[in-house]
């Protein structure tokens, strides 16, 4: 473990594994008040944290996990859960709920999810999840067994098991042909986007290209260093700054605008050429910038690999 990224060694299977990892992501969540990521496969866990900490916070946060209460936290989970989308999807136009040749791009799933919230269409796309792409009653026994003692948990180095789940993990979500005169080509991109530079303590707002940022950004007019890097598209998301009472949705906005920030105090440089990539927000955004890299092409490697990931997916966004 260390410098936000920890390997927690566990042989338990895929679909173990994958729920595990879910609910340990989420106490951890509650427990800091910002995001984790996670990634598996059937032999470990990998946490990418929001800050360093110390192995007994995660250690303390698993041993809090109750057998009882996996199945609860699984469906709490599931609510945001992209296993869920397609799940729910697939399920409502086997229902007829919506046309079976609609587009994915056109549903939006959250007010569908609302809709119909607690009735069989929804519970049975919880099932579909919770038996296909999910292990409760494995997951339920693995619990036990760290309850019980069976299942020790013990704090080292990255061991070589694990820093083979980093590099396997790596070329899993590496593009193929990712070369180096691509990435170059991706860097170009990048540096010549225009962001709107916003401060967050007058809302003075300007454009800036990450090619011509400064080392440390500084607002020209107040002098302010919360200053977020915004695209084009949400660039008046700063007007929610002067709102005396947000929406809730409102509220997760202005969020973001300050986990923008704190990235582009902490990153300079760096954190705008992130923020510049299609589809990357500010959580995508923090895992890139928090990752160990060897050489730039790795870094720009993961901005690729985050706007392929965006691309793929965004059919099934609201």
């Amino acid at each position: 473990m260390g410098r936000r990224l920890a390997v927690l060694n566990m042989c338990f299977g895929t679909k173990v594994n994958e729920t595990l990892s879910k609910i340990v992501s989420v106490l951890l969540s509650a427990r800091l008040g910002e995001s984790v990521g996670v990634q598996t496969d059937p032999y470990r866990i990998i946490l990418e944290l929001p800050r360093d900490l110390a192995p007994s916070v995660i250690i303390d946060t698993m041993r809090s996990m109750k057998a009882e209460g996996v199945e609860s936290l699984v469906r709490l989970v599931l609510k945001s859960s992209s296993y869920l989308r397609w799940r729910f999807v697939f399920v409502a136009k086997k229902f007829g709920a919506i046309e079976k040749d609609a587009d994915y791009r056109t549903v939006n799933f959250t007010r569908l999810a609302e809709a119909f919230e607690g009735t069989p269409l929804f519970e049975e796309a919880v099932r579909r999840v919770l038996w296909e792409d999910f292990d409760v009653e494995g997951t339920m026994d693995a619990v036990r067994r760290m309850e019980s003692g069976e299942i020790s948990f013990e704090v080292t180095a990255l061991s070589p098991i694990g820093r083979a789940g980093l590099q396997h993990s790596r070329e899993m979500i590496m593009p193929q042909r990712a070369d180096h005169s691509i990435l170059m080509a991706l860097k170009r991109r990048l540096e010549d986007e225009t962001l709107h530079m916003s401060c967050l303590s007058c809302r003075t707002q300007w454009r800036m290209k990450p090619r011509d940022a400064p080392s440390r950004m500084v607002c020209p007019k107040c002098g302010g260093l919360m200053i977020a890097a915004l695209a084009p598209y949400n660039r008046d998301d700063i007007a929610l700054l002067k709102k005396k009472e947000p929406t809730e949705e409102e509220a997760k906005e202005i969020r973001r605008l300050y986990k923008n920030a704190s990235l582009v105090r902490e990153y300079g440089p760096r954190a705008l050429m992130a923020l510049a990539g299609r589809g990357i927000g500010p959580d995508t955004a923090s895992r890139v910038l928090s990752s160990f890299y060897d050489s730039e092409d790795e870094f720009l490697r993961d901005i690729l690999t985050a706007e392929t990931t965006y691309a793929r997916t965004k059919r099934f966004w609201d």
